[in-house]
This record gives structure tokens, sequence and C-alpha cells, in this order.
């Protein structure tokens, strides 16, 4: 741990401290309600590290996209390529480095109870929101499928049975316009409904080409519509639909020439030493010492793609909860899909070396049944069976390397049926008054089978004078240059034990072990016949974990904290092999056991009616221990690395005035902050990988009828226009080094109406 980093949590520890020790206390905090453990609690009565955000937070942080709650998250950090289609989440160090659409997250997301096998789903699940859960740690009994790391949880606003409907407006800068609304309430006595629209349109950004202009363009809109009956006092049916698209452009490379240009295929200098800045000595093509790159400036590009997503989705889910007394009957049905067209410049130059087109089309259809049972005295229980089947249907990954490498494109075009079946128990026992039990076990099956492999393509032609990807033909069987037709099984077991003992009415304690697995696959990008053929096998995550929860100072005071250790076996990334004729090429291979270890900390203090302060705070020691992977060497450098996307220390928090500034009228104001410590894109921890620490600080000025009938909001993100990278792809030995920028400081107004 460098000095700097032991400052920054010092800082934030002594902070913590300095809350606790607080004497002026007036304002008892709300009880905040989950289902984490599928029925609802008190989140102060979960023996889980949990971060929950509800709707009103949500917008009072000005939050517009799921991805955004890792800005108020301890412990979490969600990474884009250049596609805003496949976001990645990392959860106390647990998370993914693979950006094709193959791979699926070990944190699980879910939807209104709904698993979301494809992360492009979540591009619209953030309106008309009632809150976000952030479960840290291994949920592999009741979540199960791919939820090593955690889980997110999505949860949208419900029909009433009271008429209401709101209209939220904002305009900031890039001419952006944001549009949210809904309507809910009865259409009969025992039938409600609800629907709920947004849209975000943008035009011009912050990237800026010289073909091309302004980059930067939103399109998007997404609908949401439901019905709630109460069919009889026991018999609850909850349908919803929702359907969405955009048409956008995603983020833009900053990217970094790397050839030496003296027809060697060496690396320049510069980049051999690590020193990722612009150089003269640096080049694109590795034959011709010509298009190199002219300045630092992150958000200027010249790429002949530019990256852009097309995306429309559709999903139904219809829940059915039929009350026993004692027990409960729960059926939660989903059905999604998802189509997608995506380029990137994944070379960042002129030259067509590496600029990718991809298409998919994603369908799951899944079934969860529980039974559920309490009857008051002490024991609550819960029986499962989850089903799940989907397919990924890939006819695109088209790389056209025609200008550097030959003159030829090459497609890897597949189809992959995922099938997952597993059975659940999870058991809650009060032993004493103050002393409970937890015991939960899962067994899963799962089937995942692969048809398809890399084809090589015509040349075609280069990018439109739009800057777009013009696909080549696709071409039949005669030009397979790798091809597989494979199937892997995985058949695990998870279980939790856990032990919470109440200090007294307002302080638990709790201590848990619990454990996870994601299942392995295959690769999803361009590759050779040798490569194909291994497929990974799955990563396994047991956690031992120690916490407390209290409301201290009348209930003004809620701190909480647990202290983990992660056991990390055959951890999947994605890295390049080492050496040899296939040496560049990506792999996905568990080439890595790790431990985790750390503490987590949050506190929310109301010290007046008038101040709500809240802060979290994470540290993470991350070391993985390298394994053997045969037939291929992989990033050498990994044994004692860090894990990529786990900073050492990390915060966030908020604190937000309000009062009566006039009669009816209340005003507040917010500043809320992110901080990360410097942390690694790749595995080997590279020095061209390391991406510099950060902090951020947003600010929020509001003007509020005290009935609630509309708000006004002047708002600021990024208020120091802090320059940082939040992506970095070294691909050197292809001719580039490609990094993400974040975006820079943004303002604008907001307005609500309720009616």
């Amino acid at each position: 741990m460098n000095i700097l980093n032991k400052k920054k949590l010092t800082k934030i520890i002594a902070l913590t401290a300095a809350v606790g020790a607080g004497q002026v206390y007036s304002a008892a905090l709300e009880e905040v309600l989950v289902t984490a453990q599928k029925r609802e609690q008190s989140v102060q009565e979960v023996p889980i590290a949990i971060t929950s955000i509800g709707g009103e937070d949500l917008k009072n942080l000005g939050f517009k996209s799921a991805t955004d709650v890792q800005f108020q998250t301890p412990g979490l950090i969600v990474s884009y390529a250049s596609s805003n289609a496949i976001p990645n989440f990392t959860l106390r160090g647990v998370g993914l480095n693979d950006f094709t659409a193959v791979q699926s997250s070990p944190v699980a997301i879910h939807v209104d109870d709904i698993y979301y096998g494809n992360s492009t789903l979540l591009n619209f699940a953030l309106f008309d929101v009632n809150r976000v859960e952030v479960l840290k740690g291994p949920q592999g009994t009741l979540y199960g499928r791919n939820s090593t790391g955690g889980a997110v949880n999505f949860f949208s606003n419900k029909p009433t049975q009271e008429f209401e409907a709101g209209i939220d407006l904002g305009i900031a800068n890039y001419d952006a316009i944001t549009a949210e609304g809904f309507v809910s309430g009865p259409l009969s006595d025992d039938l409600s409904g609800r629907v709920s629209v947004t849209t975000v349109n943008q035009s011009g950004g912050p990237y800026k080409h010289a073909v091309h202009g302004e980059i930067g363009d939103v399109e998007k809109y997404a609908v949401r519509a439901q019905l709630l009956w109460d069919a009889t006092e026991k018999l609850t049916i909850h349908a919803s639909m929702f359907g969405g698209s955009e048409e956008s452009d995603a983020g833009q490379y900053h990217s970094y020439p790397t050839f030496a240009g003296d027809g060697s295929w060496n690396v320049c200098a510069p980049i051999a030493a690590g020193n990722l800045t612009a150089s003269s000595d640096c080049y694109y093509d590795p034959d011709t010492a010509s298009v190199g790159i002219d300045d630092n400036d992150a958000y200027t590009t010249d790429a002949g793609i530019v990256n852009r997503d097309e995306i429309d989705v559709f999903g139904v889910s219809v829940s059915v909860n039929y009350d026993m007394g004692d027990y409960t009957l729960t059926s939660i049905t989903g059905y999604n899909t998802v189509d997608r067209k995506s380029q990137e410049d994944a070379d960042g130059s002129p030259f067509r070396s590496i600029d990718v087109g991809y298409e998919t089309e994603f369908e799951q259809l899944t079934e969860e049944l529980r039974l559920s049972y309490d009857n008051g005295s002490g024991w609550n229980s819960t029986l499962g069976l989850f089903l799940s089947t989907d397919t990924l249907d890939t006819p695109r990954t088209e790389t056209d390397l025609t200008e550097i490498y030959g003159g030829f494109r090459q497609n890897h075009s597949y189809e992959l049926e995922t099938d997952s079946a597993a059975i659940f128990w999870h058991n809650e026992y009060e032993l004493t008054d103050a002393l409970t039990a937890v015991l939960g076990l899962r067994y899963t099956d799962e089937t995942r089978k692969f048809v398809g492999g890399t084809f090589n393509n015509e040349p075609g032609v280069g990018p439109d004078a739009s800057g777009d990807f013009v696909p080549a033909p696709l071409l039949t069987s005669d030009l397979v240059y790798a091809f597989l037709d494979d199937e892997v099984d995985f058949k695990e077991s998870s279980y939790r034990i856990g032990l919470n003992y109440d200090l007294n009415d307002s302080t638990m304690i709790y201590a848990s072990v619990a454990n996870g697995f994601k299942s392995g696959g295959f690769i999803g990008d361009i590759t050779e016949q040798a490569i194909l053929e291994q497929p990974y096998d799955e990563e396994t995550l047991t956690a031992y974990e120690l916490g407390f929860k209290s409301d201290l100072l009348d209930g003004s005071l809620r701190w909480n904290g647990s202290a983990f250790y992660y056991d990390y076996e055959d951890v999947i990334l994605a890295m390049t092999i080492e050496g040899g004729a296939l040496a560049t090429l990506l792999i996905n291979e568990n080439a890595s056991d790790a431990v985790i270890k750390g503490f987590e900390t949050d506190v929310w203090w109301a010290p007046t009616d008038n101040i709500d302060i809240k802060l979290g705070a994470v540290y993470l020691d991350t070391e993985q221990e390298a394994i053997a992977t045969e037939p291929f060497e992989v990033a050498a450098g990994r044994d004692g690395a860090h894990m990529p996307y786990a900073p050492e220390v990390s915060g966030n928090g908020l604190i937000r005035y309000s009062n009566t500034v006039a009669d009816g009228l209340m005003g507040s104001v917010q500043l809320d902050f992110t901080t990360r410590a410097h942390h690694y894109a790749e595995i080997d921890n590279s020095k061209i990988s390391k991406i510099d620490g950060y902090t951020l600080f947003n600010a929020r000025v509001s003007l509020d009828a005290e009935e609630s009938s509309w708000s006004a909001s002047l708002w600021v993100k990024n208020i120091a226009d802090k320059e940082y990278t939040q992506y970095i792809n070294d691909l050197q030995g292809l001719g580039a080094v490609l990094t993400t920028p974040s975006y820079p400081r943004t303002y604008g107004v907001d307005l609500s109406l309720r009616f």
C-alpha cells in the first residue's frame, strides 16, 4: 500500500470516526427495506453487505444510466471498452475484463427479479425506478447463476391503486434533452396499471474528429407497461412488458500507435518502456514511418470508423404470488430479447487495421418457482427451482485487417446455447432471541453448446463517408479458418452458512461462509483452431466475512462495516498468448487463482433535520497466483499481480443540506464525490495498463414544492473537469494501445412535475 493511499484511507476512517463521535443529533433515519433474501426486510436485519439506493436518491444524484450506481456504491466499478452495449461490473475486485458478447459477468444482474443473461439489456433499466440493491460477496444459494462476486438488483415502481403521474424534463450541454414520464392508477377495484416512458436525445459530444466533426450523438427511448391484479385476497398477479431502442455514438478511443515503422514489426521504444504518450517515434504501420499521433488530447481522433451502437430490446414478465398463510407460493417467468449492431475502430487509426463490426441476437427464457415458509415461530425457509435457457446468435464479429495484415478480413460467427437448472433451499432459524443461524444450499446443472468459428472473408470496402463499418458478404464454410461443434457441462453445489447475533435492539454482528461459481465457456473473438478447441473451465469463489450493522445516536446514525477474505480459484480473465505463432491473439483462460481481502464501511448520519451525510469506503488487497495454462503460455507477469479494476482504496459520499426558503418552498444543496486509487486494466499490471487514481465532485441545487407538486434543479457533474481513463486495451503487438477517456464536465437543468 503506497503512502498516498494510506493517507486517503486514514482521512476516510478519521472522517467516519468523527461522524460517529458527534454530539448533536435529532433526526431519526428512515427504515430502508430490501428483498435481498427474497422477502421484505430492513436492510439492517440482513447479514449481507448491501448498498441500497432509493428512487428519490437516484434522482437527486442525477443518475441517468444503470451503471451510474457505481459512483455511490463502495467497491463497485463499471467499465466499458468503447461500446455502451456491454458494461462490465467489478465488485470488490471480482469482475470481467472481456467485452465480447460470449462472456457473462460474475456479478449477476436482475431487473424486477428477472436474471439478465446479457448485460446489453441493462441499457434501458434506469427509469421509473423504486430502488437498486447491490449485494456484496457470492450469492450462490438464492441467486445462483454467475453471482460469484455479488448481485445488482433493480426494482421498478409498481402500479398503484391511487392515481399518480409525473413528468421529468432535463436540458444539458451538448444539446442533451431528456424526458421521463409515468401514469399510474386503478383500472378497476382490483386491477391497477402503470405506463412509464423515457427518452434521451443529444446532438454532439466531447469527441472531435478531423473529418466527421463533433461526435457523441445519442438517440434512445424505452417504455414499460405494467398490470397488477389482486385476483383474490390470496392471489396476486403482476405482468410487465418493456421495450427500448437506441442509435447512438459510443465512447471513442484515444489511440497510441506502437510500431517502430522500420519494417521490423518491433514495438517503438517509448511504448516498450511503458510510456503512454504521443511520440514521433511510434507509428501504426509496421513497414512505413507514416501516420503517427500528433497530440495527447484524449478527445480528438482520426479513426476511420466512428464507434457506434444500434440496440433493440424487448421483454415480458409475469409474477404470480399465492398466499397460503404460513406458506407462500411464487412464480416468476421472464422472456427477453436483444438485437445489437455495434462497430468500433479497435486500432484507432485511419488505417483499416482492426476495424470491427458486431451483430448479435440474444433470446432468454427464465422461470423461478419458490415456496416460502414463515409461521412466526423463528424459522424462515425458501425452497426454490430455477430454470433458464438462452441463445446467443452472433452472425458477425467481423474484423477488417485489410491495409496492414495482408489484405483480408476474418469473421467469428457462432451460436451459443446455454441451459441451466438449479434447486435451492435457504433457511434462517432463531436459536435464541438474539442468535440466528443461516443455512443455504443450491445445486446447479448448466450446459453450454457452441457451434461456429472463424471464417476468412473477402477484403470488401472500408468505412463509408459517415464513418460506418461496411460489412463484407458472409462467406461459406469452404473458407473456414477455425471451427468447433462442442458442448461443456457444469454441475456445481453452492452454500451459505452464517450466524447473526443481536447485541441489542440496534446492533447486529454476523459471520458467514459462502461460495458461488461462474460457468466456463468458449472464445468469442477471431481465433485459431488450436485456441477454439480449448474451452475454459468454471471459476469458484469462497468468501469468509465478518460484519456489523448498527443504528446509533437515537437512530440518527447508521454505521455498517465488514471484513472479508475471498479464496478465488480458476479465475476467468481475458489475456493474450505469449510468444510463438499465436502471439497477440486473445484467449479466455483460467490463468490464476487469487486471494482478495479487505474491509468496507459505510455511514449515514443525520445530525439535524436539515442535514444528510453519507460516506462509504473500501480497502482491497488483491493478489493473483499464476496457474499452469496448457498448451498456451499467457501473461507471464500475472503472478503476484493485482486483480484488474481493483483499486486498493476507493470511497464515495455526499452531504445534503435542505431547509425552507419560503412559504411552501424547500431548498437544498448537495455535494457528492467518488474517489479511486490507481488500478490496472490488464491482468499482468503492466505500466501501460495502469489507470491513474482520480476524485470526482458533483453538485446539485434544488427547489421543491413542499406538496411535492414540482421541483427544479441546477446541477454540475465532474465539477473540476477531471480527465481520467476508465479503460485501457494493450494491443501493442497489433499496432495500438487504446484508452477510453471519461466524460468531461457536464451541466444542466432538471424540472419535475407531479400530479
